[in-house]
């Protein structure tokens, strides 16, 4: 179960790792550097 980035940012450090949070923390640092990337390349 996958739980929204505003809750990536709202979720207690103890347990950052062993829980969602990190996943949607991942996938939101993934979707913002992709987006640099586009910007950089295409701009």
């Amino acid at each position: 179960m996958l739980c929204g980035e505003k809750d990536s940012h709202s979720c207690p450090i103890g347990n950052f790792y062993s829980n969602c949070c990190f996943l949607a923390f991942f996938l939101l640092v993934v979707r913002t550097i992709g987006g640099l990337k586009f910007l950089v390349l295409y701009s």
